[in-house]
């Protein structure tokens, strides 16, 4: 029976490969432009009074905690790589509906949730992490999250994610550091060591 070395940070190589679970949806993507086929979608409704500086430190603190947040994907020679970007603050943009008569309110909000949802990535230009948060009025927001599943799975979205801003937003909001360790090993070191 073969034995897998355990999984363990990689030594990277200039081109930094997908995974093969990656190539797929990357070759699909390819043949056959998909939209939003493989899109991960949450929205959180926010009741209360939001400390929307610590909701984006939060927010860049969960991109720069994970790489496969903050990767490209492009062909090089023909090869498909991951692209990883620098940590940066992330430019979480607010849609303000609260000018809105009540009656428009909810409209707006469906559209803008809808829309959002369904653009698609450009995978060689943008990351397949978006985050966009709507105010409806002054306590009440909704985040809307969209991942491609190229970044993402259904246990990450909606278990280890939620959690992990969580956390950050907790500390953040009454000036505490970042509560959380780095990571030993990334998605990228996944990638390497699966080929």
């Amino acid at each position: 029976r073969e034995h897998l070395l355990p999984l363990v940070a990689q030594t990277r190589p200039a081109l930094i490969p997908l995974s093969f679970s990656q190539e797929r949806l990357w070759l699909l993507e390819q043949l056959y432009p998909l939209g939003n086929a493989y899109h991960e979608v949450v929205h959180y409704r926010v009741a209360g009074e939001l400390n929307q500086p610590a909701l984006v430190r939060s927010i860049s603190a969960l991109v720069e905690r994970h790489e496969v947040l903050r990767t490209r994907f492009k062909a090089v020679e023909g090869q498909a790589v991951q692209v990883i970007q620098p940590a940066a603050p992330y430019p979480l943009e607010m849609i303000d509906v609260t000018h809105l008569p009540d009656s428009d309110k909810v409209a707006e909000t469906e559209r803008v949730l809808h829309l959002h949802s369904i653009t698609p990535f450009d995978f060689s230009t943008e990351c397949l992490f978006r985050v966009k948060m709507i105010k409806c009025d002054a306590e009440e927001h909704i985040i809307l999250v969209v991942m491609h599943h190229m970044v993402t799975d259904g246990w990450s979205m909606r278990g280890r994610m939620p959690k992990e801003l969580n956390e950050f937003y907790n500390a953040f909001s009454v000036g505490n550091p970042n509560p959380l360790a780095p990571l030993d090993v990334q998605y990228a070191d996944y990638a390497i060591w699966q080929r």
